[in-house]
């Protein structure tokens, strides 16, 4: 499964309104909606930071090609 299948297989177990086992115990499905949104913030959290290491290299000239010639 590819990240893009995971993340609509949990989109969609989080909205059916009558979802399959183990997720039909309440317990369980808010643990994975707690998860979820853990997932989400972390991404975002990341973005952001690579948002951020993006912007400090252009500043400070470094370009793919020197990235590259550095590895």
């Amino acid at each position: 499964m590819d990240f893009h299948s995971y993340l609509i297989y949990f989109q969609n177990i989080l909205a059916d309104p009558a979802p399959l086992p183990p997720y039909n115990n309440p317990d369980y499905l808010n643990y994975t909606r707690l998860n979820w949104l853990l997932k989400e913030l972390k991404e975002t959290e990341f973005d952001q930071l690579l948002d951020k290491a993006g912007e400090l290299a252009q500043k400070n000239g470094l370009t793919e090609q020197k990235l590259n010639d550095l590895l």
